[in-house]
């Protein structure tokens, strides 16, 4: 959006000061008030002032949205491991350890997704430049793409698992859950170190 200042010799521009929004009173008197470089002020969007995406900081922040979504999944699993095994010395009833599973798996399959859609977006934009399968570095790429594949379609029975132990008796909903997710977390933290290994390797 553009106003004529009260001197005539600068639009308001908002959010814009450079240099390119600078017009003369003459000019404003003979061809009416447009922008000389720049947006298109027939346009509905121009007053937005919008300017190309940073590519490097989508990219960044799609990095930073795979490591939270990882995070959360290991260590949401790891919490629920850690309280299933000590469920006995702490008294943490078995009702309690059912809803907190049961809420994790939500979370799961949540974060599952964005790892999944961060990991092919950063597949995307940097494929090209990836060293092949057949190096060191590519076929531990291969590794951790199979284990994640692996975890995957094994979490399903797992979720299918924690459905069913609602009607298990109580005494057992501890050590089935110490074990199913034992296993999970376990995957999870070879999958980070492998990850950690591709960062650095």
């Amino acid at each position: 959006m553009f106003q004529p200042s009260h001197d005539g010799q600068r639009p308001i521009h908002f959010g814009d000061w450079n240099a390119h929004c600078w017009q003369t009173k003459e000019v404003f008197g003979r061809v009416g008030m447009q922008a000389s470089i720049g947006l298109d002020l027939t346009s509905p969007l121009s007053a937005l002032d919008l300017r190309p995406m940073d590519v490097h900081l989508l990219h960044l922040a799609v990095r930073w949205l795979h490591v939270l979504a990882m995070a959360v999944a290991l260590g949401g699993a790891a919490l629920v491991f850690v309280l299933a095994a000590r469920a006995r010395q702490i008294g943490v009833p078995a009702v309690a350890l059912l809803q907190l599973a049961a809420s994790y798996e939500w979370v799961f399959w949540l974060a599952a997704g964005t790892l999944a859609m961060t990991g092919i977006g950063n597949l995307g934009a940097f494929g090209a430049g990836l060293p092949s399968p057949q190096t060191g570095w590519g076929t531990t790429l291969v590794v951790k793409l199979s284990v994640v594949v692996l975890l995957v379609m094994l979490s399903l029975p797992r979720t299918l698992a924690v459905a069913r132990l609602a009607f298990a008796a109580p005494s057992h909903v501890a050590d089935v859950l110490r074990t199913l997710y034992a296993f999970t977390s376990a995957t999870f933290a070879l999958v980070v170190a492998i990850a950690i290994w591709l960062a650095h390797g």
